[in-house]
């Protein structure tokens, strides 16, 4: 037969395992959120890349194709001023 004081000892040592197990879990979760969080960023940050690179090439094909409307017209515009 265990004492008071043997008995309330046993009790704070499992609140201690427990305790520790629980910030153990917390810690391992916390560390879990961090990294998926990370990964999201990282996804997030590329798919941005993706989308200005994107977006960069269509200006370009834009540009290209005002230059050359504009090169037509000049070109028109001088062609029917020498006839």
């Amino acid at each position: 037969m265990l004492s008071n004081i043997a008995r309330k000892r046993q009790s704070l040592d499992k609140f201690i395992a427990g305790a520790a197990e629980a910030d153990a879990k917390a810690s391992s979760d916390f560390m879990s959120m961090m990294m998926i969080m990370e990964a999201r960023s990282s996804e997030r940050e590329e798919q941005r890349h993706m989308r200005e690179m994107e977006w960069r090439a269509e200006e370009r094909v834009r540009q290209d194709r005002r230059d050359e409307l504009h090169m037509m017209l000049m070109a028109k515009l001088f062609d029917s001023k020498h006839k």
